[in-house]
């Protein structure tokens, strides 16, 4: 019985897909030529929201520092349920500590080399841009 719920329910979703997709190009969107427009205007007014930048800038060290971080808190606190108080509580603190060594990490890690990276850069193209325009014939 339960399978050929699941079945019926899978057979159903191109179909179901077709009718979301034909509901939502027919909403008439007002003031835009173009829906496109709608979505780069809210894709353009989210690259400026500061807690998306933040994250965006920690998120190598975020992507380093969580599997180590959830490893420990594992090992130390054992047993985990997901599905506690307890759990919820050990997951907000390890998401704060995950952010916390991100920020970390870029603050003392990354931004030092990146400073690195841009003066030792901006030589190496003001050094190639005089090279080239010393080697330009004269004429």
């Amino acid at each position: 019985m339960a399978d050929r719920v699941a079945t019926a329910a899978t057979d159903n979703l191109p179909q179901l897909a077709v009718e979301i997709r034909r509901r939502v190009m027919s909403v008439r969107w007002p003031l835009t030529a173009d829906r496109s427009a709608v979505v780069g205007l809210l894709a353009a007014s989210l690259a400026f929201y500061y807690p998306l930048v933040f994250l965006g800038r920690i998120s190598y060290g975020a992507y380093l520092s969580h599997l180590p971080l959830l490893g420990v808190y594992m090992y130390y606190l054992q047993p985990i349920n997901a599905f506690s108080i307890r759990g919820l509580v050990i997951f907000v603190i390890w998401f704060a500590s995950v952010i916390l060594v991100s920020w970390l990490s870029f603050r003392f890690i990354e931004l030092p080399f990146l400073r690195i990276k841009n003066r030792l850069g901006g030589r190496a193209q003001n050094s190639r841009s005089d090279t080239a325009i010393s080697r330009a014939p004269a004429g």
